[in-house]
């Protein structure tokens, strides 16, 4: 039986080395296999960025990297980027801007703790576009000496940011023209509390109260006391419909001094700096309504004398002769039924000829003569004289006859031919 023999002490030293350089050689290698994938996963984070993403080296003067998009914005390809160096700056940068890009980078230059710096330009790009940039930079690597080397940077194009927010602008500015201009008493008020946040002259003069006190109140303080809780609900209302214009409303308000004046009130609900409001505009028809409750009132009366008065009472269209009305005296005069007689025309009745009856009532319609003698024929045929006296009325705008007819003593009882 053959012995091995041990192994010497340089021998086991041997081994061992080359133990740990095959562990070294692995090691290295997985770390080379790691940072590969690391830069292939940072290869295409920048590729599918859809912000422009650039390195720029103050040594070289020029740009060393930059991605697609990148490319797309300045409108050139990298090669052309990189070949006009330290005049890319000058080219792309907007003359309006370029006092703020010197102020820029002497305070990124200067930083030495790694902060990000903020700016917004207008740019040129290769296809002569004008743009906006958002842009942010750091300093990227520094010299031996500590002063920068590079920067990486990233930029936003914001322009169609930039076009809306002067959309909106523009817009602003009209409303608030429109808002001061409008003869309405205007209130713009926070949806949420209720507190007025702007109001025009008219508003003033309506309310009887300053700018500066209006400003801050909440609108339901402006109503009657007993019409509080109405115009809070009509205020939720209008929360629920958001920015659909409400149905007009009348509502009660109260000024300072105790005066109470009618409002007709148009509200819809919009969104101004990113908040929900409320917009107002008051009309005051005070006036109107006292007119029309007058009229209201006069009808009532005008309706109750006509209804009930002992003498027979016509009211006609003067263009057509068509009876609009009559009252019950008339009624049991002529012998027609109501209904019946309200499908008639005065022509009917008169025995005048058509052309007299005209000119006979443009007479009373123009005050020349309102007092008239007529035949009337009856529903059973019956001829009667009769005293009319015609006055001119208007009733809802309308022009019309109002005939009082007195029945002459004499009645012939002739029956028409």
């Amino acid at each position: 039986m053959t012995m091995k023999t041990k192994p010497t002490y340089e021998e086991l030293e041997r081994r061992v080395q080359e133990l740990e350089n095959f562990q070294d050689i692995t090691e290295r290698k997985k770390l080379g296999e790691d940072l590969k994938l690391s830069e292939e996963f940072l290869k295409q984070i920048i590729s599918n960025s859809p912000v422009a993403i650039y390195v720029y080296d103050l040594n070289e003067e020029r740009v060393v990297f930059g991605n697609e998009v990148y490319e797309h914005y300045l409108g050139y390809t990298l090669d052309e980027i990189q070949e006009m160096g330290s005049e890319l700056l000058e080219k792309i940068y907007h003359p309006d801007f370029k006092e703020q890009l010197r102020q820029h980078d002497e305070k990124l230059l200067a930083d030495r703790k790694g902060k990000v710096f903020e700016s917004e330009y207008k740019i040129v790009n290769g296809d002569g576009q004008t743009r906006w940039a958002y842009v942010r930079e750091l300093v990227f690597t520094r010299n031996p000496d500590d002063s920068a080397a590079r920067i990486l940077g990233i930029a936003l194009d914001t322009t169609e940011q930039k076009r809306q927010e002067n959309v909106l602008k523009r817009s602003e500015e009209k409303f608030r023209t429109l808002f001061n201009l409008t003869p309405d008493a205007a209130l713009l008020a926070d949806a949420e509390t209720g507190q007025i946040v702007k109001a025009n002259n008219a508003a003033v003069d309506l309310f009887e109260i300053p700018l500066n006190n209006l400003i801050g109140m909440n609108h339901i303080e402006l109503y009657s006391e007993e019409l509080r809780k109405n115009a809070e609900v009509e205020f939720k209302k209008g929360l629920e419909l958001l920015s659909s214009t409400l149905s007009s409303l009348e509502m009660i308000i109260e000024t300072p001094s105790g005066v109470k004046k009618t409002v007709e009130i148009l509200a819809s609900a919009l969104h101004m700096n990113k908040k929900l409001h409320l917009l107002g505009t008051f009309r005051n028809i005070t006036e109107r309504k006292q007119a029309e409750e007058k009229l209201i009132e006069s009808e009532a009366l005008f309706r109750g004398m006509f209804n009930d008065h002992s003498a027979v009472m016509l009211l006609i269209d003067p263009d057509t002769g068509q009876i609009i009305k009559a009252n019950q005296v008339a009624v049991q005069y002529y012998g027609y039924p109501l209904e019946k007689m309200l499908q008639m025309k005065i022509q009917q009745l008169n025995t005048s000829s058509p052309e007299q009856i005209t000119e006979q009532m443009h007479s009373a319609l123009n005050k020349q003569i309102n007092i008239f003698e007529f035949q009337h024929l009856l529903a059973d045929g019956q001829v009667r004289d009769v005293e009319v006296h015609s006055t001119p009325i208007t009733i809802q705008n309308q022009k019309s006859l109002f005939r009082l007819s007195a029945i002459s003593p004499s009645v012939s009882g002739r029956k028409k031919r």
